[in-house]
């Protein structure tokens, strides 16, 4: 809290020095205290910090199912939507995991009892590991020990967002890559949105690492001046888009704005190592949606024509009109995302990693995104993008698309198998090593279901 009320008053004295340099620090500091009284007055208890959950404080050669089994017991205590029916399965769900290669799998064990490949997965911001869960599959059936680690704020309650730190989140992913190394002889990282940053800044860093593997990668903000503009804007209004009723088990729903300040901290980072570094020698596999409003895709690509320097280096860029699009870059490959017989417009940011089958995100899945509608002010669009499948429109939120009618935000990837088939394709060309049989069965993705023992969406977190 100390620090917090030393931020606002460093960020209140620039902003009250530049309008009247003549204002008294007495009186920035009394706006900074009314601040903090006023988020003092937060009356529900998932939008205050738990305590328990943001900070990094595992120690780095803390063996990895301890690191899960600790952070599981923190979930529990630090959750308000668990009972009885649904603890266990929820906890599951958003929890570090890991996985070990494929039962079909022939593959070596070194001397020092090292697994041929490994992965490390990192999920996104307001996210929890359910959603690279799917794509951790895919890397199991293909031999690779995966394991996800849970970033600090995340899989608990939306106010322990508030307080956390981009170097907690850097020493998250830095144990989770230090246990990679050590069970593994060939180091693959991966990332979602937020943590497909952290995943290229560990790639900068690391040059032992094979490949880095990005779905709709948080490279820049569509508006250049988001990040400054949130680093005063996150005094004067904590949560985003304000409080929701946060009714997906999986992430977030009510944004924490200073958690996106943190995302810009990384992305300053990535830029200068960019910069610093001139070129990405490590083959990189990115996946995305051209229409993406919540990240640039156009920097993305940018970024990856100018700083990633392998040949084989990929990039999958859906997009609805692909004849528009022309890149000088031959290593970009856009493929068709609208599909209006299937009335889908386009792909949102969150579909790109989650196969259809999903039973949370998927075509079936219990989880509708419309947080786009007011469930008061647009009762009528809200209900029918909940429960009308015959005339609603799936894809991104734009202005655009909802001058068609009711849209849900897609968060499936109606293409996710093509998508692994060009993975496939990618980690052939790197020369990945032989997974030893040939003959492995393939991860659709959706292994991991909670849908049997009944629906997980609407836990009551207000209680």
């Amino acid at each position: 809290m100390i620090k917090y009320l030393y931020d606002i008053c460093r960020c209140l004295s620039a902003v009250s020095n530049y309008l009247n340099p003549g204002l008294s620090f007495k009186l920035t500091l009394t706006l900074a205290l009314a601040l903090i009284l006023a988020s003092c007055a937060e009356t529900e208890p998932r939008f205050r910090p738990s305590g328990l959950n943001s900070t990094f404080d595992f120690a780095p050669d803390t063996p990895f199912n301890v690191y899960i089994k600790r952070t599981k017991e923190r979930i529990g205590k630090a959750r308000l939507d668990l009972n009885g029916n649904n603890r266990a399965r929820i906890i599951e769900a958003v929890s570090p995991f890991e996985l070990k290669p494929a039962s079909e799998c022939i593959f070596d064990v070194d001397a020092d009892g090292k697994y041929e490949k490994g992965i490390l997965l990192v999920h996104g911001l307001s996210d929890s590991p359910y959603l690279v869960r799917p794509i951790g599959e895919y890397f199991q059936s293909r031999c690779f020990l995966v394991r996800s680690i849970l970033l600090p704020g995340h899989g608990t309650v939306p106010g322990d967002l508030l307080y956390v730190s981009d170097e907690e989140w850097i020493k998250a992913i830095d144990y989770g890559l230090r246990s990679i190394k050590g069970a593994a002889q060939n180091v693959y990282i991966g990332g979602y949105s937020t943590g497909g940053t952290l995943a290229l800044y560990e790639g900068f860093r690391h040059n032992e690492i094979k490949a880095i593997i990005l779905f709709s990668p948080a490279i820049g903000f569509k508006n250049s001046y988001t990040g400054p503009a949130l680093r005063v804007y996150q005094y004067m209004k904590r949560w985003l888009e304000g409080r929701r009723d946060d009714l997906d088990f999986a992430k977030y729903e009510t944004f924490a704005t200073s958690a996106v300040v943190e995302l810009a901290e990384i992305m300053d980072k990535n830029k200068a190592e960019a910069e610093k570094t001139g070129k990405l020698k490590t083959p990189v596999f990115a996946a995305l949606s051209y229409e993406d409003i919540s990240v640039s895709a156009k920097k993305t690509i940018r970024f990856f024509s100018k700083y990633f320097a392998s040949p084989e280096s990929r990039m999958i860029l859906y997009a609805k009109n692909p004849e528009s699009l022309r890149f000088d870059d031959s290593r970009i490959k856009i493929i068709k995302s609208r599909n209006l017989r299937g009335r889908i417009l386009d792909f949102a940011h969150v579909s790109i990693p989650i196969p259809p089958d999903d039973s949370h995100y998927g075509k079936e899945g219990e989880y509708k995104s419309c947080l786009h509608y007011d469930k008061i002010k647009e009762k009528k669009k809200w209900r029918a993008c909940k429960n009308d499948e015959k005339s609603v429109w799936l894809g991104v939120a734009s202005k655009e698309n909802m001058n068609r009618g009711v849209v849900r935000r897609l968060t499936y990837n109606p293409l996710y198998k093509d998508m692994t088939g060009a993975l496939d394709e990618f980690l052939e060309n790197i020369g990945w090593p032989d997974p030893g049989s040939g003959d492995v069965k393939m991860a659709s993705g959706g292994g991991f279901s909670l849908k049997k023992q009944g629906p997980l969406q609407g836990p009551a977190l207000q209680k």
